[in-house]
C-alpha cells in the first residue's frame, strides 16, 4: 500500500516535537488523539519513541521518573475527560516533586455540530485545564494549529526552566484532524531564561556565619538533581568543616564521606544551618509526635538558618510547607553554591580548628558506619529485616559488579537501611522518594527511569512496597514490552504497614484492640497476594515469596544475572518484618 503524500496538522506537531528533542511520547491510547497517534507511528516513525502504557497514572509516572533522572520533560497525550481523571493523582505527584513535564490533553469538539451523540458530549470538557490548573505550572487550551505551536514552545520553556514543573495544553480534537495549512510554519521563537543568582550580599552574610559558626550544618535537599552540586557540596562542606545531612530527595552527598551526619541528631547542636533546595524541611527541623500531630523543634532558638532555592507556590494544596524561622535566599542551587565556595575560599579561615572538626566528624561517622553494618548482619529470623534486606540486596550489587541506580516510594527505613550500608558516592545513583506521597507511584517512576538509562548500562533498582505496586501493577507489562534494566525489589510486609500503625496508635490511646485495629483494612492477607506469579503473568522473571535472609545474596545475583544475559526484567518479592 502506497503512503499518501499529504500532510496533515499531526504531522507538524511531530516535526514540532523533533525540534525540541522530545526522545518519548508516552500515553494510554485514547481516540480523542487518533490523528496525532497515528502520526506519531507513521509519520514519525519512533522518532520520538512512543510508550504504551495500560493506565494514565502509569503514563505519567513513567514521565515523572524520566525527569528525575534526566532533568527533561517527556511528552505524555491524555484522551479527553476520562483519561485526564484518571492521570490527576500522578499529576499531583510530579507536581509535588517539581520535574518538567509535557501533558496535552485532547478534549472532545467544542463545536456542538462536530459531536457525536452520547461519547462526545460525556467526553468533553469546558475546560479541562480546570482539573488541574491547581497543580501545574501553567496551562493554555488551543483551538487551532498555530496556537497549538505557540502553546507548545511556551510550555517547553516553562516547563524547563527554574523551578520546574509540569504544563498542560488542552487541544480541542478539530485542531488535531485538519489537514495542514500551508502557511502554517514553526516559529524559530524561544525565551529561554537565564539562571537565578543570589544577592551576594546575602551570600556573603552566609559564608561569615558558617566562617564563625562552630558547628555548621548544610541541609541538602534536591540539589543533586544538577550533579555537579554534589562535588559543589563536598568542596564547600570541607572548606568550612559544616557536617552535611542529605534528606533524600536526591542523591546530594557522599555517605562515605567523614562530614555525612545524615541520620544523627546533629541538628540540635549546630548554631548556624544552611538548607539547600529543600522542599521537604520542616520535616527534617521539627521532631512531630505521630498521635498527637504536635510537633517541637529540633533545632536551637539561637540558631541561624539560611535557605537557600526558588520555590514556586499555589494555594490549593499546601505544599508549600510550614513557615521557618530563616532567612529565604532566591537562588538556583548551583549558582548559590558557586558564589559560596568563591566568596569563602577569601575569608581567613581557621584550618586547624576546621581539620579539628573533620576528625572528630570521621571517628563518628566511621563507628556509625560500622555499627549499622553490624546490626544488619546480626538480623537473622523470619520475616526478613529490611536491615538485611539491602545488606544481602548490596552484597550482591558488589560481587556483579553492576553500575546501579536505585528508586524507592518513601523515605522510611528500607531506603535508609540501603543508605547505611551501601556506598552511596555517585550523582545520580538515587532519584529521590515521592513528596507527594500519592500510593501507585513506585513502579512507574522506576520504569521511567529505566527508559533514560536503558543505554547507558545501568541497572535500576526499585525498592518497592507491597501496598504501592498494588495500585499500578499493570506497569509490570511496560517493563516487559520494553525489556527494560530493571530489578524490581519487593520489600512485602502484606500491609499498609504505615497507615495500619495508625489505627493501631489510635486504639491503643482509647485503649481498645490495637491488633484488631491494625489488622482490619490494613493487612494484605488471607490470601497472601504471590507478587511473583503476578510478574511471570506480564511476562517478568519472578521469584519469591522468600521469607528467610539465608541465601538471600544468591537469590539477587541470580536475579542481576537473568536481567543481564536474557534482558528480561525480574521481580524478587522478599516477606519483610515491616
Amino acid at each position: 500500500m502506497s503512503e499518501t503524500k499529504r500532510k496533515y496538522a499531526t504531522d507538524i506537531i511531530v516535526d514540532l516535537f523533533k525540534e525540541y528533542n522530545i526522545e518519548y511520547v508516552s500515553a494510554n491510547i485514547g481516540s480523542s488523539f487518533r490523528a496525532l497517534w497515528e502520526s506519531l507511528v507513521n509519520y514519525g516513525n519512533g522518532n520520538p519513541e512512543l510508550i504504551s502504557a495500560p493506565h494514565e497514572e502509569i503514563a505519567v509516572g513513567i514521565a515523572h521518573g524520566y525527569a528525575k533522572v534526566t532533568n527533561k520533560p517527556m511528552i505524555v497525550l491524555l484522551h479527553d475527560t476520562v483519561g485526564l481523571l484518571h492521570a490527576t493523582m500522578a499529576i499531583y505527584n510530579a507536581w509535588c516533586d517539581r520535574v518538567p513535564l509535557i501533558l496535552i490533553d485532547a478534549n472532545g469538539p467544542l463545536d456542538v455540530k462536530r459531536r457525536r451523540p452520547w461519547i462526545d458530549w460525556v467526553h468533553t470538557t469546558l475546560l479541562p485545564n480546570s482539573v488541574i490548573r491547581d497543580y501545574v505550572k501553567w496551562d493554555d487550551y488551543a483551538i487551532s494549529l498555530e496556537s497549538f505551536i505557540r502553546s507548545f514552545i511556551r510550555a517547553y520553556n516553562i516547563t524547563t526552566e527554574t523551578p520546574s514543573a509540569p504544563v498542560f495544553i488542552g487541544v480541542d480534537v478539530n485542531v488535531l484532524e485538519q489537514e495542514e495549512n500551508k502557511e502554517v510554519k514553526i516559529p524559530k521563537i524561544s525565551y529561554n531564561s537565564t539562571k537565578f543568582y543570589p544577592d551576594v550580599s546575602i551570600i556573603k552574610k552566609v559564608a561569615n556565619e558558617i566562617a564563625m559558626a562552630e558547628n555548621p550544618l548544610i541541609i541538602a535537599g534536591r540539589a543533586g538533581i544538577i550533579h555537579e552540586n554534589v562535588n559543589r557540596l563536598v568542596n564547600f562542606a570541607e572548606l568550612t568543616g559544616s557536617k552535611v545531612i542529605d534528606t533524600l530527595e536526591y542523591f546530594n552527598f557522599p555517605n562515605t564521606h567523614p562530614l555525612d551526619a545524615t541520620f544523627t541528631n546533629v541538628i540540635q547542636d549546630a548554631d548556624v544551618i544552611l538548607a539547600i533546595d529543600s522542599l521537604v524541611l520542616d520535616y527534617y527541623l521539627y521532631k512531630t509526635d505521630k498521635l498527637s500531630r504536635e510537633y517541637k523543634p529540633l533545632f536551637r532558638s539561637d540558631a541561624k538558618i539560611f535557605v537557600i532555592g526558588n520555590p514556586i507556590m499555589k494555594s490549593w494544596a499546601s505544599d508549600y510547607e510550614d513557615l521557618i524561622p530563616a532567612q529565604l535566599i532566591r537562588s538556583d542551587s548551583d549558582t548559590a553554591l558557586d558564589t559560596l565556595i568563591s566568596i569563602t575560599s577569601n575569608l581567613k579561615l581557621d584550618k586547624e580548628i576546621i581539620n579539628e572538626r573533620i576528625h572528630k566528624a570521621t571517628e563518628t561517622h566511621n563507628e556509625l558506619r560500622r555499627a549499622w553494618l553490624n546490626e544488619a548482619k546480626n538480623s537473622t529470623g523470619k520475616p526478613v529485616s529490611l536491615s538485611r534486606l539491602n545488606l544481602e540486596l548490596w552484597n550482591a550489587i558488589r560481587e556483579s559488579e553492576v553500575d546501579w541506580v536505585l528508586t524507592s516510594v518513601s523515605h522510611g527505613e528500607a531506603v535508609k537501611w540501603s543508605r547505611k550500608i551501601w556506598d552511596w558516592t555517585k550523582p545520580g545513583c538515587y532519584i529521590g522518594w515521592s513528596r507527594g506521597a500519592g500510593l501507585g507511584y513506585g513502579l512507574p517512576i522506576a520504569i521511567g527511569a529505566s527508559f533514560a538509562l536503558k543505554e547507558k548500562g545501568k541497572l535500576v533498582i526499585d525498592l518497592q512496597p507491597d501496598g504501592d505496586l498494588l495500585y499500578t501493577s499493570s506497569a509490570l507489562w511496560v517493563a516487559s514490552h520494553n525489556n527494560l534494566p530493571l530489578l524490581i525489589v519487593m520489600y512485602n510486609n502484606r500491609a499498609y504497614f504505615n497507615d495500619a500503625d495508625h489505627n493501631a496508635l489510635i486504639a491503643k490511646m482509647r485503649n481498645r484492640d490495637s491488633e484488631r485495629a491494625f489488622k482490619v483494612g490494613g493487612e494484605i492477607k488471607d490470601p497472601p497476594i504471590d507478587f511473583a506469579t503476578l510478574a511471570k503473568s506480564f511476562g517478568l522473571v519472578g521469584i519469591g515469596p522468600i521469607d528467610s535472609g539465608e541465601n538471600l545474596s544468591e537469590v539477587f545475583k541470580e536475579a542481576i544475572n537473568t536481567i543481564r544475559e536474557k534482558k528480561v526484567p525480574v521481580l524478587v518479592d522478599i516477606v519483610t518484618s515491616t
